[in-house]
């Protein structure tokens, strides 16, 4: 986009020939800028700028049109001054990429997730009830006294509910592991996979000798949800 200062700092800098000659102009000026404070908003921008010099005054209103962001080139001119506003963490670029978006991924995906936690969280309600009666029927004095259980220690005394509610709740959860289906979320890996060549592979979807090049596999399945396409003039 074009940038262009304001036609008032021309006439209070004056023409000059050299980078160095203008400088020295506007640093014997008295100015300073009030504008917005700094937010993630890269095509807004007000600010005022009052200049008080000996026979120079006035108000310079800035906007947008005269603000390069941080990272911009300037071209086709061989110098120019300029004014920091922004620096450091407060730029426009730095606060608007903060917000790091997640990776994005298909309802599919989001649904198998959400199973998959309520899965765990089920196991885990069982191995504690399992690990619960385990101590209980352990514990008991009348299985102790059937010695083919094999219910006390060397000394023949019961061991300790609480470890044996501990023991037995991580036994249980080793023999309830196959409850989350982990070749599950493998398979469906496998089968994006291929969808991919399929992708690939598709005559209908060459241009100009160029095949379908997929950059991601976790949204084939949303591809047969799409309604409607919203395109501007140049897509």
């Amino acid at each position: 986009k074009t940038k262009m200062a304001p036609n008032q700092s021309f006439k209070l800098v004056g023409q000059h020939e050299t980078m160095e000659q203008a400088a020295l102009a506007a640093s014997a000026l008295d100015m300073y800028c009030e504008c917005e404070l700094p937010n993630e908003f890269l095509y807004t921008f007000a600010g005022n700028i009052t200049v008080n010099a000996q026979g120079k005054k006035g108000n310079i209103s800035v906007d947008e049109q005269h603000l390069l962001l941080r990272g911009c080139k300037v071209k086709n001119i061989a110098w120019c001054l300029g004014s920091v506003i922004y620096s450091g963490k407060e730029t426009k670029i730095m606060m608007n990429s903060k917000k790091q978006k997640g990776r994005k991924i298909s309802h599919l995906e989001r649904d198998v997730g959400k199973l998959t936690c309520l899965i765990f969280a089920i196991q885990m309600v069982l191995c504690l009830i399992a690990a619960i009666a385990s101590a209980i029927f352990e514990t008991s004095e009348e299985n102790l006294r059937k010695k083919y259980l094999n219910l006390t220690d060397a000394n023949g005394n019961a061991r300790n509910a609480l470890l044996v509610l501990l023991i037995r709740f991580f036994n249980f959860i080793l023999l309830f592991s196959n409850f989350i289906p982990i070749s599950l979320i493998v398979s469906m890996s496998f089968a994006k996979l291929a969808q991919i060549f399929f992708f690939y592979a598709d005559n209908d979807m060459i241009y100009q000798g160029i095949h379908c090049m997929p950059r991601t596999s976790d949204l084939n399945e949303e591809l047969g949800q799409v309604e409607y396409v919203f395109s501007d003039k140049t897509g």
